[in-house]
């Protein structure tokens, strides 16, 4: 039921409400077939598509780890002149 809203919420927010009727009925039609196929197939889909959803996140990573390295040295340099505290601690 999860998924499911959270499916629900991305068409949502993707396509507006029209699509969620749609959306519905696209997630009952595999519902029914994932219950009549067999535990491994429904398994090895799931891996499949769980597995899919990492290449965008990995993309990401690798698109913007130029900018976290700078970001994490100018706050390191704050840190270390006192500008910047760590954990809401004074860092001495």
């Amino acid at each position: 039921m999860g998924w499911s809203y959270y499916g629900e919420r991305a068409i949502e927010y993707l396509f507006g409400l029209k699509a969620v009727p749609v959306y519905k009925l696209i997630f009952i039609l595999i519902i029914f077939i994932g219950c009549n196929i067999s535990l491994g197939l429904v398994v090895d889909i799931s891996d499949t598509f769980n597995g899919f959803m990492a290449l965008p996140n990995l993309i990401a990573v690798t698109l913007l780890s130029k900018q976290v390295v700078q970001m994490t040295k100018d706050y390191l340099a704050r840190v270390k002149e006192g500008k910047e505290t760590v954990g809401g601690e004074e860092v001495e």
